[in-house]
């Protein structure tokens, strides 16, 4: 495990909130919390933030050679429930998503033992990121001068049958009825299957199992107690190998338990690894008005149940576990801020939370967020996940998932978009219309053809995207104006009227972005529309809205007497020019404008200290801490019943503003927000892996990936098969982690006073490139440029425009994993 040099190191009072969630993708979650114990076991498809397994616990055992020994249960503090256990002395605890590692520590250990514990996360690979599985490995160094016995074990306590609230006393819950236990004893591992007499077709059917890899185990494979076991394990570190299945009865069920013993010598690591695995098929709607409908998980159609979910780790164990390391290290190697990368990170999480879903027939669903036992707001709402950027690059076959539904199910004949997806998918569609969503349905659109360069994709939607466009030019801008007006519902659970940029903007890079795409299906007369109605709005949104130092609203203020901002200095005011960067669509306003109202929310949206502000609605952000407000009235002008939610913090603001400052050149204005975000968010208040706002795991927040690609300055173009890099910090030695839709990796830069240097490194996959992009300080007058693919020196041309130099290949570049493109650039 490499780490750098400021990594944070969760310890003490920073442990309070601790809650690292562990699971795949469409699978539900386990969380890790700050005494080193499983929580929050939300597998049972089923939002319940307290439900609680008991009797789940790893335990070590150890002997010197002198006969010496020592037994915890591996947690901080004592295990006062249902068996009184000793705990070691205290845990500190690293998360980089989607790894954490745990450090037990105890002054009477003559060892060191870490637990690295992840699910399989490989982004470009939905499946094997997709596992009803944990990996608990555990990294023993002998730090004395004997040799030294050490055991680690393993209990889970058999839940099938749970329905993911009721109240478990020790073994005990009416769910159970009939559980049994079963040893499974393989060349490779040993597992102990768990599962229960149930109808297959009962909701709470399934199946749960935990197996030791690779060593030999000893084990107990059903026990109704854990003081049998603690004497057992306490003894000499191995069980008694009892195995029975004996079903349980009716109100209680059983305990299985493994043990692994190894000899470490002095100065040696040894290793211990552990599955924990679940397969619970039969997810139903248990939201809104179709409840009870059946809609299974995908991993159903790669498993038949916890058993073969084992059995696929064990066979791809080395493969799964060095590619989630690999995108572990290739991300957190890089030369952004630790704090940065913590907060782009951590938001990968939500994926892989309750939050989303993934069905047996493909569907992706999303909430916006999870209250404390329901999902809130079902479901892929278009205005929230409008500022989600983390999947759409990471996993980009999901998030055209997305779209397709978008752009068929829910789109009517007028072209309206419902914001909200109903499930089933053959029910009427019911939430209507979101402006800002609609319109964010179009720049998503753009955005998985750029990532992925699929061109069948627009082509196979283009009607019913035009469809989409059309309907908001004939209802909100029929002369052709380029600014919307009329009733606008939109994010902040209100309406907007008159004029504004927040919807504006939007409508702009829309329009961008839809000129783009009509070119490419070679729609001529359509691309000039869009180009008329942007040349028309270029001017009369920046006229009507543009104070001197930001773009405020105009509306009849007579007829329109609750939830408008007016001269108010929204922090959302250029959400489109925040898309239209990401989509490299260059400016949709004048740049000098956008420039100084960027610097305005900032200057009059961020607080330092929120001691002195009044919260009039929901508080995300408290006395002492950092914040930026979601809207300000810094010339007087608060409407008496403002736009909704203006006095909040909201963190997928707080990201989409700092990206944009990091944009428009104001690098420590931008990394100041995220370091505010950090701190609010360390663990002492908050739990770093959960950013709330209408519930937890909120998916406004993973547009905190838009930091990575500002900080980059990356573009891509996956059809022309062009990259392009600027980065913004660290300009003579930089790395960033880079995703396309087919490879992902590592981008370098090394500049010297009479060269640069610049690499790139595929980790995983593979990228076919045309054209590179790259900056160059102003004012160097290139001698030369030299490219090479694996060393060898491949035929290029290129040109300098102003610093920006593009250099094209003569023949298409195809890299695999491991490849690595060097351009050598001497001035």
């Amino acid at each position: 495990m490499k780490l750098r040099n400021d990594v944070f190191i969760y310890k003490n009072r920073y442990l309070k909130n601790i809650g690292f969630p562990l699971g795949g993708i469409g699978c539900g979650s386990i969380s890790l919390n700050g005494d080193g114990c499983l929580v929050e076991w939300q597998i049972f498809n089923r939002v319940n933030k307290r439900a609680l397994i008991p009797n789940t616990y790893f335990y070590i055992w150890i002997e010197k050679s002198s006969g010496e020994k020592f037994y915890r249960v591996l947690k901080k503090g004592f295990l006062d429930f249902p068996t009184y256990l000793p705990g070691v002395e205290d845990v500190e605890i690293i998360g980089e998503y989607p790894i954490i590692y745990v450090k037990y520590m105890d002054k009477g250990m003559p060892i060191d033992i870490f637990l690295e514990a992840f699910s399989p996360f490989i982004p470009l690979n939905a499946r094997d990121s997709a596992i009803p599985c944990i990996f608990f490995i555990f990294h023993i160094y002998n730090k004395s001068n004997e040799d030294i016995d050490v055991s680690i074990a393993f209990s889970l306590e058999n839940t099938v049958g749970y329905d993911g609230f009721s109240p478990i006393y020790n073994i005990h819950c009416k769910c159970f009825n009939k559980n049994y236990n079963r040893l499974v004893k393989e060349e490779k591992f040993t597992e102990i299957y768990m599962s229960a007499d149930i109808d297959e077709n009962n909701i709470n059917y399934g199946s749960m199992a935990i197996a030791l890899y690779g060593d030999e185990a000893s084990y107990i494979s059903q026990i109704d107690n854990l003081r049998y076991f603690w004497n057992d394990f306490s003894e000499d570190g191995i069980l008694n190998n009892i195995d029975d299945s004996t079903p349980s009865d009716e109100g209680s069920t059983w305990i299985g338990i493994l043990a692994s013993k190894k000899k470490i010598r002095p100065g040696e690591w040894g290793e211990i690894a552990y599955l924990l695995a679940w397969h619970f098929p039969n997810r139903v709607v248990d939201w809104g008005k179709y409840k009870g409908y059946r809609v299974g998980n995908m991993y159903n159609n790669w498993f038949k149940n916890a058993d073969t979910v084992i059995r696929y780790a064990v066979e791809n164990f080395d493969r799964l576990v060095y590619y989630t390391r690999l995108f572990r290290e290739t991300f957190f190697s890089t030369t952004l801020p630790y704090y940065v990368l913590n907060r782009i990170s951590s938001q990968i999480s939500t994926i892989r939370c309750p939050t989303c879903m993934w069905f047996e027939d493909g569907t992706f669903a999303g909430f916006e967020g999870c209250a404390l036992n329901v999902g809130c707001c079902p479901m892929n709402c278009t205005h929230v996940w409008n500022y989600e950027q983390t999947m759409a690059f990471l996993f980009p076959s999901l998030e055209k998932d997305m779209r397709m539904k978008d752009l068929s199910v829910q789109l009517m004949d007028n072209g309206l978009i419902h914001h909200r997806l109903v499930i089933p998918l053959n029910m009427p569609r019911a939430s209507g219309l979101a402006i800002d969503g609609q319109l964010g349905t179009i720049l998503k659109t753009y955005r998985e053809f750029l990532i992925t360069g699929d061109i069948k994709f627009i082509e196979k939607y283009w009607d019913n995207i035009r469809k989409a466009l059309n309907y908001v030019i004939e209802n909100f801008d029929p002369m052709l104006k380029g600014v919307i007006s009329g009733k606008q519902p939109n994010t902040y659970d209100c309406s907007l009227y008159g004029y504004n940029s927040f919807v504006s903007s939007l409508y702009l890079a829309a329009i961008k972005a839809m000129e783009k795409m009509a070119s490419y299906v070679n729609d001529k007369e359509y691309a000039e529309k869009c180009r008329e109605i942007y040349r028309n709005g270029f001017k009369e949104l920046d006229n009507l809205l543009w104070n001197g130092e930001y773009y405020i609203q105009i509306y009849d203020e007579k007829s329109i007497d609750r939830h408008q901002y007016g001269k108010g200095c929204l922090s959302d005011q250029l959400l489109g020019q925040w898309w239209a960067h990401i989509l490299g669509l260059g400016y949709i306003l004048p740049q000098k404008h956008v420039e100084r109202a960027v610097k305005s929310i900032y200057q009059y949206n961020w607080r330092e200290d929120l001691s002195n502000h009044m919260h009039s609605q929901r508080a995300y952000a408290i006395s002492g801490e950092a914040g930026l407000l979601n809207c300000s009235w810094p010339h007087g002008g608060r409407p008496e019943n403002p736009i909704l939610y203006c006095d909040e913090v909201w963190t997928g603001i707080e990201y989409e503003i700092a990206s944009l400052l990091i944009y428009e050149g104001y690098v420590n204005e931008g990394l100041n927000i995220v370091r505010g975000v950090f701190n609010r968010y360390d663990g002492r208040v908050r739990n770093p892996w959960n950013e709330i706002e209408c519930g937890d795991h909120y998916t406004r927040g993973m547009s905190s990936w838009s930091l990575l690609l500002a900080l980059e300055g990356y573009s891509y173009n996956g059809y022309k098969g062009e990259i392009n890099f600027n980065p913004k910090i660290n300009y003579d030695d930089f790395r960033g982690f880079f995703s396309t839709g087919s490879g992902w990796g590592l981008f370098t830069q090394k500049r010297t006073e009479n060269e640069q240097v610049n690499k790139l490194i595929l980790k995983y996959g593979n990228l076919s490139l045309n054209q590179v992009g790259l900056k160059i300080p102003l004012g160097r007058n290139i001698k030369s440029i030299e490219a090479y693919l694996n060393r060898n020196r491949i035929d290029i041309s290129w040109k300098n425009i102003d610093g920006k130099v593009l250099i094209k290949s003569a023949e298409k570049i195809n890299m695999v994993h491991g490849e690595e493109l060097e351009i050598d650039i001497k001035y």
